[in-house]
């Protein structure tokens, strides 16, 4: 298990996403971006060749539900991307870019 901040990019990423997503009110979109300087991560998944810059924040606890879905750039393509949280706390669990 590693445990580091998030890269400019996650973060950036995770800001872009929350834009998009047109079903979350104002404040739900301030709730989640105020989570971002407590976040680690904690696990960098490897799905695929190259790594597919998917991970887990340390609020991972094994359950997560897709809540907001946006267009990112990675590496000079746009793709899809979903943050996951917690069901039960709302927290930030997961970022999933979507390369295929």
């Amino acid at each position: 298990m590693i445990s580091r901040p998030l890269s400019k990019n996650e973060i950036n990423w995770i800001n872009q996403i929350l834009k998009q997503e047109s079903s979350l009110s104002d404040s739900e979109k301030i709730f989640y971006q105020k989570q971002i300087n407590n976040l680690k991560v904690t696990e960098e998944w490897d799905c695929c060749e190259p790594p597919c810059g998917s991970v887990n924040f340390n609020n991972y606890q094994n359950r997560s539900v897709g809540f907001a879905d946006g267009e990112i750039a990675y590496r000079g393509k746009k793709v899809m991307a979903t943050l996951f949280c917690d069901p039960d706390t709302n927290k930030l669990t997961q970022l999933e870019i979507i390369t295929d």
